[in-house]
């Protein structure tokens, strides 16, 4: 074949790809035995400095944008700066959501009780979340759990389970003006995504799509699965579902045949595992994650149903929870996710390297993932907590979003752009807490 100047020729896929797109690990190997992994993840982890001096020296794309996300996922490794407030709720908290709109800042928080609440804080950096004031907003249904609340643009809208399908749709422009919008033989909303104006809700059996919420009389589409939607994604014309029975698919909304099943032989030597969350990154990669606790990223460009991950991203804990926090952050570059054992891990979507944070001991720097058996000093185990999972000592043990254990699993998570940077939110039982990524404690400071 041809050398074309910063392309490649996959053999495999009978094409050309830019070098950048090139993988700079090894493909994963499910038969690898994991210490084997941990050793050849250290060996090819960098040091700070080498970062550093690596970017400045390098004209290699690819080699570029490794080297700057291991400077990220050092400084975000390091994180301490973060707020935690109680929140007033009659029940636990389920589902979060925040954007900024006019210099001010609008967040919403849905329980399991069928209550939305709502705070409403000017745009100030230094703003103390203790003095944010919640505010029950609307019950959507009572003792029914609040499944999603999805902000797009203007529009704010939430919903819930129970026996009849119930919408609320809020217009940020205006204050006060929210509408409970009904759908006939739809029950159990599941999830939703909001882009625009339109609206996909993962129901019974089915998703369904709403092409115009400011539409006098909402037209319909209706997606049949064969099985209940956990997680919906919808962009342009596509329209993305994961469902209790494992399967992904995706529907042209602009034909009236049946929805292509993708990736479906990945079941073929396990067990089938609910899909629990999709959603594009990077343009055309599926992020996805299952019940078991697979957490991969699959190429939109050759979905066929042999296709392999492109990535996984090990670590995730997750045998039987539905509803777990997982997020993306804005510029797509690392994704984070709440574990059923109480712990967030995050991961450079670029390599699926993970943010590893060190505990400090006798001997110098630890690596806290690979020496979850030794003790250092000032790193105590919680109560109730399983061996060989440690955290600082209690007066601070949630400092950094990374090795905390907090005393549940987080239900929801969100990450924004905020005037200083990235900042993490985590919600769940009645506590949200704010970490500022990357950003230290003035105490910890010197």
């Amino acid at each position: 074949m041809l050398d074309l100047p910063g392309f490649y020729w996959d053999p495999e896929r009978n094409r050309y790809f830019p070098l950048s797109s090139t993988r700079p690990y090894p493909p994963y190997n499910s038969h690898e035995d994991p210490e084997e992994r941990s050793r050849r993840r250290r060996r090819n982890r960098r040091s700070l400095w080498h970062s550093y001096q690596g970017l400045r020296a390098s004209c290699d794309g690819s080699q570029r944008t490794r080297f700057t996300e291991d400077i990220r996922s050092s400084h975000y490794a390091c994180t301490s700066r973060f707020k935690s407030t109680w929140i007033p709720t009659s029940g636990r908290i389920r589902t979060f959501c925040t954007t900024s709109i006019d210099g001010t800042h609008r967040r919403y928080l849905g329980d399991d009780q069928g209550w939305i609440y709502a705070c409403t804080a000017p745009d100030v950096e230094e703003q103390d979340m203790v003095m944010d004031l919640w505010l029950p907003e609307l019950s959507l249904h009572p003792a029914s759990e609040i499944t999603s609340i999805c902000i797009s643009g203007t529009k704010c809208i939430a919903t819930c389970l129970g026996p009849s399908a119930r919408i609320s749709v809020q217009d940020l422009n205006v204050t006060g003006r929210t509408s409970l919008l009904g759908l006939k033989d739809i029950h159990d909303i599941w999830t939703a995504h909001l882009d625009g104006d339109s609206l996909v809700i993962g129901a019974d059996k089915r998703a369904v799509y709403l092409q115009d919420l400011d539409a006098s009389s909402t037209r319909l589409k209706y997606l049949d699965t064969q099985s209940d939607i956990f997680a919906a994604f919808h962009r342009q014309n596509l329209v993305y579902t994961g469902a209790r029975n494992g399967s992904i698919t995706r529907f042209d909304l602009r034909l009236k045949t049946y929805g292509q099943k993708l990736y479906d032989d990945r079941f073929n030597n396990c067990a089938r595992s609910s899909v629990l969350h999709l959603g594009i990154v990077n343009e055309y990669q599926l992020l996805a994650s299952h019940l078991d606790g697979n957490l991969v990223l699959f190429d939109l460009r050759f979905p066929r149903p042999q296709s392999t991950p492109l990535t996984r991203f090990h670590g995730h804990v997750n045998k039987y929870s539905r509803k777990l926090g997982i997020a993306v952050d804005p510029y797509e570059q690392f994704v984070f996710a709440a574990g059923e054992d109480r712990r967030i891990r995050g991961w450079s979507l670029w390599s699926g390297d993970p943010i590893e944070p060190s505990v400090v001991g006798v001997d110098g720097e630890r690596d806290a993932a690979t020496n979850n058996n030794a003790t250092f000093p000032g790193v105590v185990p919680l109560a109730g907590v399983p061996a060989g999972h440690y955290t600082e000592d209690p007066s601070r043990r949630l400092q950094n979003p990374f090795t905390a254990v907090f005393p549940y699993a987080i239900q929801a998570m969100q990450v924004t752009v905020e005037k200083r940077g990235l900042c993490l939110w985590a919600a769940g039982d009645e506590e949200l807490y704010r970490y500022h990524l990357g950003q230290r404690d003035d105490t910890d400071e010197g």
